[in-house]
Formats: C-alpha cells, sequence, structure tokens
C-alpha cells in the first residue's frame, strides 16, 4: 500500500492522514521515492501495489498518468491497482481535459454532452492507457447518506462512488 499524497481537499472527520497544502508534514512523493518503495516490493517477489493518496487539489491528469506510465516502464509486471472511487470524484471535478473545462470553483462549469460520466470515461480510458490495471473500492465506508455527509465532507456520495465501480 502505496500513498503518493497526504494532501487531501476532503475534511472526513475520522482521518487522521490528510493534510492540507503547505501543512509542514504535507508530501508528494518523487518518482524516485516511488520507484524505491516498487522496488522494495520487487525484491521480496510482490507482485501488486495498492496506490492511493489524498484528494490532491493541484495536481493535474498528467502527473497521474506519468506515474502510472513511469511504473509501468519500470515495473512491468507488478499489478497497479490504484485511485480509490473518492479520488475518480475528484479528479472528474478538477481536471481539464481535451475539451472538458474544469468544474472546479470559480471555472466554468460547462460539461461534455454526455456530462460527469462521460468525463469520467474519458479520464479513465487515459489512465488506464497509462498502465491502470484495477481500481480499489475504498472511501466507501458508510453509504447512509445523512451518515456520509456528516462524516465524509467533501467526499464523493455514495451513488458517485457506485457510478465509478460501475
Amino acid at each position: 500500500n502505496i500513498n503518493y499524497t497526504n494532501v487531501c481537499s476532503a475534511r472526513c472527520t475520522f482521518c487522521a492522514f490528510k493534510r492540507d497544502l503547505g501543512d509542514d508534514d504535507a508530501y508528494t512523493l518523487s518518482t524516485r521515492q516511488l520507484h524505491d518503495k516498487v522496488r522494495e516490493l520487487v525484491d521480496i517477489g510482490g507482485t501488486q501495489i495498492l496506490l492511493q493518496g489524498g484528494m490532491h487539489p493541484e495536481l493535474p491528469l498528467t502527473f497521474y498518468e506519468d506515474m502510472l506510465r513511469g511504473l509501468r516502464q519500470a515495473f512491468p509486471h507488478v499489478h497497479l491497482h490504484a485511485f480509490s472511487p473518492p479520488e475518480f470524484v475528484e479528479f472528474v471535478a478538477v481536471f481539464q481535459i481535451d475539451g472538458f473545462p474544469s468544474t472546479a470553483p470559480g471555472k466554468s462549469h460547462k460539461l461534455p454532452v454526455d456530462g460527469w460520466q462521460g468525463k469520467l470515461k474519458v479520464i479513465m480510458q487515459r489512465l488506464m492507457a497509462a498502465g491502470l490495471d484495477s481500481i480499489p473500492g475504498g472511501g466507501g465506508e458508510i453509504f447512509a447518506e445523512h451518515v456520509r455527509k456528516r462524516i465524509g465532507l467533501g467526499k464523493a456520495t455514495a451513488k458517485q462512488w457506485l457510478d465509478v465501480m460501475a
């Protein structure tokens, strides 16, 4: 289990992991740090990594594509199980991609004809092309909406989580 960043825009009440941009102990792993961790796994016979992070508000889609491509090139036999559904919901909200303006606050809210799910599909396709093998089911803690709103502030709704997994 490799956490590539602990910077996160969500406000989950149960989380001790999350840090804000600028916090003294906030981090985003460098390519070398990430590869060193995977090399440790490979050296003991491991074949899969779980790659998750906080919902970092400033990393572009190319960061994730480059991270996956670099891992795939350096470790072609390692299964890349990465990015929880809440991370994908954040990706849809903040990435500007191929004619899909950002939906981040203060930016254009225009989406393609097929909307949120269309943008999700494009992002998933790009990450799969870069090396993503599968998606973990993290971030689904409790689906009861009234509870989720209290404990998972800024996190994917139950419907969004299910949409990503579908």
